[in-house]
C-alpha cells in the first residue's frame, strides 16, 4: 500500500477518535519527548527538569530562545527528537519529530501515536506538493484543535529513494 494512500486511511480514523477526544475534559496543551511531558507555558527549568528525568536535554542555539531535545550524552549535537522554543523563559511552541521512515506500516504506527494526543473536533488537511530540480516534495498538514500534524515526503531527483517524516507541533513562535 502507498504511504499516500496509508495516510488517509490513518487520517479517517483520526476524524472520529478527535471527536471522541473532545468530549473528554479539557487538558493542557503538551507533547511527549520519550516519557517527558512537556506542556505550553512551563520554565526553562521545568522542561529541564522533566526532559533529564527521561534521559533527555535542552541543547539550546545561539538565539538563547530555541533549544532542541536530544538524548542525554548524544553525539548529535543539535538533538533529533525536535525543538521547543521559549520566550520569557517559558514554553511557547514545541516539536516532536518522529524518525524518517520510508515503511508505510511505521508511519501508520507514528501517525496512531500522533492521532492518540489530538483533541478537537474539527481538523483541517491541506496538502503541499512541490517539484523542481532536486527531486520532488509534499506535506499533508493536518491543523487539529491546539496540535498540528505534518507529513513530509521527499524524493531527491534521480534516486527512487522516497522517505516520510511525520512531526507534531503544538503553539506557535509567530
Amino acid at each position: 500500500m502507498r504511504v499516500s494512500r496509508m495516510f488517509m486511511a490513518v487520517w479517517l480514523v483520526v476524524c472520529f477518535s478527535a471527536q471522541s477526544g473532545a468530549q473528554q475534559r479539557e487538558r493542557q496543551v503538551s507533547l511527549e519527548f520519550g516519557g517527558a511531558r512537556i506542556a505550553l507555558g512551563m520554565t526553562v527549568e521545568e522542561v529541564q527538569a522533566s526532559l533529564a528525568k527521561n534521559g533527555r536535554q535542552l541543547n539550546f542555539l545561539s538565539d538563547g530562545q530555541t533549544a532542541a531535545v536530544a538524548l542525554i550524552g548524544s553525539a548529535e549535537p543539535y538533538g533529533g527528537e525536535g525543538q521547543i522554543t521559549f520566550h520569557n523563559r517559558r514554553a511557547i511552541y514545541a516539536a516532536y519529530q518522529f524518525p524518517e521512515t520510508s515503511d508505510a506500516v511505521v508511519l501508520a504506527q507514528e501517525l496512531e501515536g500522533a492521532i492518540e494526543s489530538v483533541e478537537g473536533s474539527n481538523c483541517l488537511l491541506r496538502n503541499f506538493t512541490s517539484h523542481g530540480t532536486g527531486g520532488g516534495h509534499s506535506d499533508s498538514i493536518a491543523n487539529c484543535g491546539s496540535k498540528t500534524i505534518v507529513v513530509m515526503t521527499v524524493e531527491p531527483l534521480g534516486s527512487g529513494n522516497r522517505s516520510t517524516h511525520v512531526e507534531i507541533e503544538i503553539g506557535s513562535i509567530q
